[in-house]
């Protein structure tokens, strides 16, 4: 998972703040922790064990949230 990520957001998506080495102290855990999301919530639901892993359920969706409405005040603030 951690080597499809590093192909699709470095090489093809050209994120840049995941190969500066600040801004790369932050966005690379954050970037796990989405990817992490995307590859283990639908294992969990098919396995139903979602309640076992609660603590990471939400903390991954919490993650996934903020994100996804940081980069859409980022985006919308472009487009305006």
């Amino acid at each position: 998972m951690i080597i499809a990520a590093f192909i699709v957001e470095v090489p093809l998506s050209k994120n840049a703040l995941l190969y500066t080495f600040p801004q790369m102290i932050v966005m690379i855990p954050l970037a796990v922790c989405i990817y992490s999301f995307i590859t283990y919530m639908p294992k969990w639901i098919i396995e139903k064990r979602l309640g076992e892993n609660r603590a990471r359920v939400f903390f991954l969706t919490l993650v996934w949230f903020i994100v996804s409405i940081l980069a859409f005040i980022t985006n919308s603030r472009i487009i305006s």
